[in-house]
């Protein structure tokens, strides 16, 4: 009987797991982050978490690209200038709920700090060591090598 209640417990955090930090892709319904330049300074940053990605881990992947897009550019901070993170649900084909969490910012990169700023690289180095198991790139490797090829 034990071993049956260790189960129930043990099978949802392993069908219900944190997306990793990667690049997401909409049409394979991949997690991840996918980001837009809106101008040279300001971007866009979103986050699609899989089924049992929290919110505030979303933010915080929201917060983590954010910085290696500043740092990438050669910035030292970001501005928020909008925030928005949502769990949603939908029903897939065949009846199944499927539950995901979408986060988004608006950011504006810059090398000038006021109240509001976020400091990049003190971003990166904190999530980095939180998140260790999750970020699979080459930002967390000293020297931190910055994936913004793409933008």
């Amino acid at each position: 009987m034990k071993k049956i209640l260790l189960l129930l417990l043990i099978i949802p955090i392993f069908s219900y797991s944190q997306s990793p930090y990667q690049a997401g892709n909409a049409e394979e319904y991949r997690g991840g982050y996918i980001d837009s330049a809106i101008s040279e300074n300001i971007h866009r940053v979103y986050f699609i978490g899989r089924p049992g990605t929290s919110v505030f881990y979303a933010d915080d992947m929201i917060l983590l690209r954010s910085a290696e897009i500043t740092l990438g550019f050669n910035y030292k901070y970001f501005n928020s200038i909008d925030n928005n993170t949502i769990t949603t649900e939908r029903l897939k084909k065949g009846g199944f709920l499927n539950m995901a969490t979408l986060g988004v910012r608006t950011i504006v990169i810059s090398n000038e700090k006021d109240r509001y700023s976020f400091d990049a690289e003190s971003i990166r180095i904190n999530f980095c060591e939180k998140y260790s198991d999750k970020i699979k790139n080459n930002m967390c490797q000293s020297p931190p090598i910055y994936n913004v090829d793409q933008i």
